[in-house]
């Protein structure tokens, strides 16, 4: 499965500890507060764990917004890309008949 989380965190110590997390489980940064990923169910669970315990402590209990969202592996064939550095790649099936 995929994981992708997002998040908007205005304390960047805090938003520096979630950005560890990400990259200590393989994950890589789509956007400035985002971050995606093939994770297994078990690491999806550390991770919502150590997010959560991060969460509890003192100090960490300001405006944060994390979203954790688990995506079925097929879903990235679907996934289309425009990023200024790249060409525009993979699109959904179907895209011709939306050019007509």
């Amino acid at each position: 499965m995929h994981i992708l989380i997002i998040y908007d965190i205005t304390k960047t110590k805090l938003r520096s500890k979630i950005t560890s997390i990400c990259f200590d489980y393989g994950l890589k940064r789509v956007q400035k507060s985002a971050f995606l990923g093939l994770t297994t169910a078990r690491n999806q669970q550390w991770i919502i764990k150590e997010v959560r315990e991060l969460l509890d402590q003192k100090g960490n209990r300001r405006e944060y917004n994390i979203q954790i969202f688990q995506l079925p592996v097929d879903c990235m064939r679907n996934r289309t890309i425009f990023d200024s550095k790249k060409r525009p790649r993979k699109s959904f099936p179907g895209r011709e008949a939306l050019s007509q």
